[in-house]
């Protein structure tokens, strides 16, 4: 899939996208009717309408006016009543003081459509056009046969939060009397901004266009209210949606982004302002006949009627949704692609999620990378907080390989020359044994002073060879995490919360368990997340008596966890920071639950679980939870199991001199690591921190031995030390040494 640049692109102007910018002039057909229509409020609407059949109503956007819509409305007229206002303030529309929040404009556009004599439309909307569109299908959910929304964010619905944090968007601020004086009578310039950088192919958006669209914004009044589209979306629109969202839409939706824009991003988006995909039933996608581009006219280069974007969504208003709609992927006058899906007809809201036919499955771009696991041997699942969503992405193919042990001193240098940066911009987020090949995973993000970072996936073998996991390309499926945490808020001044989304991930028979927080009051959260990906998605929220602060706790996730079986039982362990160990049954994962874990140990105060790991080295089934700021903690799961089925605890520890309680560990001289994980059979494999140098190690250590001989000096490391005849070390010995590279120097 072709790399999108999401928020560059999600206000590229609708002239560019809908492939208009061929006409010498935007312009609707003559033998439409023009009229003004009143507001309450004394503001006066430009309309135009022609046709006979079904209303539809298409909502224009930013740097255009209801002209961009001419070529698809003289089509649509052929079937339908076509409805086309100049929202307030632009185009023809008088440039009234207020009301630009979008729920006002919903009401203008449920105004126009009854004095029209209409009662019920379908609704198009693209850009500022999408929020006033979805304002109205929210707030006359019964008025709206069908919604069309087009390469657009809803103001207050997830992933917002992070898209209002770039730089480009910085318009959505630029308003006041300064910034009128600085655009009066420079409102080309203004206005080439938008189309240079935000659209696909600038070059298609001609000079006749420009000038054509620069008149209409230097109306006066016209740019204050162009800026005031932008600043309602602050001051009214985010609260509004966050209202309007708790109230699932009943039309049928088609969310549309272009390859070059918005992309399948639109769809989450969609979902997360409660239009939800049926689980029962999948879109399919099969070849097309044609290559999926549309014919084009050898002379203009322009699509040939009938098989361009505009027909797709002429087919898409124009006939019920009781037969199945085929959506050709459609290159459009930018270069944009939009994506075939052949979707069945279903009784409530329906996503048609876009992504291009080379991808293996909808994705949208990979924007941070953090917690991660393998589903399969060429499937890694990897958490990214910014895009809220978790990534499948199917790896290129790798030849199975024999398990070495890993011994590299210096793995941070050669993964930053493999990245061309530095070592000191590399944080390590995650590592993942691949299945079968012995290869580890490394999730890193490349931090460059306040920009926000940049994710990258490494593969590594057991030789310091790097591989780099180019993001960009690879293919790959998404699901929306719903729900997250705002980016605005803070822990400790500077750390977002919203980058504690996803803590940690598991895979067990079919279902992802992700812990993290949400953006509720009662924030640990555990999702549950179908794999493969069908849009099945459930989330409860957990609580946990932590006897170290004597309290039961809402808001501290989950750090780190494992499925184990208890007493026959699949059990989620999970440890918190500071340090209870938690049981929880998954059959009490449902959706929407409020679950109590049963707080069974308290593991020592003062340090955060940096991973768990259970696996079976021969004597039993075991768990390994290494922790930040102490040892680590090895329980057997028979242990673990005997203190979950009795009561929880309920007192605190007597703070300092008894801080453990419940099960007791085995503490492993396993301290200071970055990560840990489960190598192969017989090894664990760490990222830690050299003392001295600074510099990451990716190390073996072998399970039972739990640690690194050579990370110590003692009595056996003296080349005049001899081992007696009897002496047992010394085959321990010779294995950890040969294990660490250093089999040459052992003792006779």
């Amino acid at each position: 899939m072709k790399t999108r640049n999401v928020i560059r692109s999600v206000w590229a102007v609708a002239l560019c996208v809908i492939g208009i910018v061929a006409d010498a002039q935007p312009a609707m057909p003559a033998w439409f009717k023009t009229r003004t229509v009143a507001m309450s409020d004394g503001a006066q609407l430009f309309v135009r309408s022609g046709g006979r059949g079904p209303a539809v109503v298409p909502i224009h956007g930013f740097g255009d006016t209801g002209d961009m819509w001419g070529p698809l409305a003289k089509d649509l007229a052929k079937t339908h009543t076509v409805i086309v206002p100049d929202l307030r303030g632009m185009g023809r529309s008088s440039k009234v003081p207020g009301g630009y929040d979008k729920k006002s404009q919903a009401a203008d556009i449920r105004t126009i459509i009854t004095q029209l004599g209409q009662d019920r439309a379908a609704v198009v909307g693209h850009d500022i056009g999408t929020m006033v569109a979805y304002a109205y299908a929210a707030s006359y959910s019964d008025k709206v046969d069908k919604l069309v929304v087009m390469d657009a964010p809803v103001p207050g619905v997830a992933p917002w939060d992070q898209i209002v944090l770039s730089p480009p968007l910085w318009h959505f601020n630029f308003a006041g009397k300064d910034a009128e004086r600085l655009v009066a009578g420079r409102e080309r310039i203004y206005l080439d901004r938008f189309w240079n950088e935000f659209a696909g192919n600038p070059a298609k958006i001609d000079e006749a266009t420009r000038a054509y669209y620069t008149l209409q914004y230097a109306q006066p009044g016209a740019m204050r209210a162009a800026f005031a589209q932008f600043t309602s979306i602050a001051a009214k629109d985010v609260a509004d949606n966050r209202e309007l969202v708790k109230t699932k839409l009943a039309m049928p939706v088609l969310a549309i982004g272009g390859e070059k824009s918005f992309g399948v991003t639109m769809a989450v988006v969609m979902r997360n302002a409660r239009c939800q995909r049926p689980g029962s039933r999948r879109a399919r996608r099969r070849p097309l006949a044609d290559g999926g581009e549309p014919r084009r006219d050898s002379a203009t280069d322009r699509p040939i009627p009938g098989h361009g974007p505009m027909k797709v969504l002429q087919r898409l208003t124009s006939q019920p949704l009781h037969k199945a709609h085929d959506m050709n992927t459609q290159s459009i006058s930018d270069g944009t692609a939009l994506v075939r899906a052949r979707v069945p007809a279903w009784p409530h809201a329906v996503i048609l999620l876009l992504a291009t036919v080379s991808a293996a499955a909808l994705a949208g771009p990979v924007r941070s990378v953090g917690p991660m696991t393998f589903v399969d041997a060429d499937t890694v699942v990897v958490a990214d907080w910014i895009g809220a969503e978790l990534h499948a992405l199917q790896l290129p193919a790798a030849t199975p390989g024999p398990v070495k042990a890993f011994n590299l001193k210096d793995v941070s240098a050669s993964i930053a020359h493999a990245l061309r940066t530095q070592p000191d911009k590399l944080h390590f987020e995650d590592m993942a044994f691949r299945p079968q090949t012995g290869l580890a995973y490394i999730a890193v993000s490349i931090r460059r002073g306040q920009a926000t970072p940049t994710p990258a996936l490494v593969a590594v073998d057991a030789d310091g060879k790097v591989a780099v996991v180019d993001l960009a390309k690879v293919r790959h499926a998404s699901a929306a995490i719903h729900n997250a945490p705002a980016v605005a808020k803070r822990l400790w001044r500077d750390l977002p919360q919203a980058t504690l989304t996803v803590t940690d991930l598991v895979f067990h028979q079919g279902k992802l368990y992700v812990a993290g927080l949400s953006n509720a009051s009662f924030a640990s959260t555990l999702r549950v997340i179908d794999y493969p990906f069908n849009g099945k998605v459930g989330a409860a929220s957990i609580e946990m008596y932590h006897a170290v602060h004597n309290q039961v706790e809402t808001r501290a996730p989950i750090r780190k966890m494992a499925v184990i079986t208890l007493n026959g039982e699949a059990t989620l362990l999970a440890a918190y920071t500071c340090t209870p160990l938690v049981t929880i049954p998954l059959e009490a994962l449902v959706d929407g639950a409020h679950v109590t874990g049963k707080t069974i140990a308290e593991l020592g105060w003062g340090s955060t679980p940096v991973d768990m790991v259970a696996f079976d080295a021969g004597e039993g089934p075991v768990v390994l939870l290494a922790n930040s700021h102490k040892s680590a903690d090895l329980m057997s799961v028979a242990a673990i199991a005997d203190a979950s089925a009795k009561p929880g605890l309920a007192t605190p520890i007597k703070w300092p001199g008894e801080p453990l309680l419940g099960l007791r560990s085995v503490s492993i001289p396993l301290a200071g690591l970055a990560q840990l994980t489960e190598q192969s059979r017989d090894f664990l494999a760490a990222l830690r921190r050299n003392e001295a140098s600074g510099a990451m190690e990716l190390v073996s250590i072998r399970k039972g031995a739990f640690l690194r001989l050579s990370d110590f000096v003692n009595e056996y490391d003296f080349a005049d030390y001899r081992y007696g005849p009897s002496d047992g070390w010394r085959a321990v010995h010779g294995t950890l040494r040969t294990d660490e590279g250093y089999a040459d120097v052992l003792s006779p």
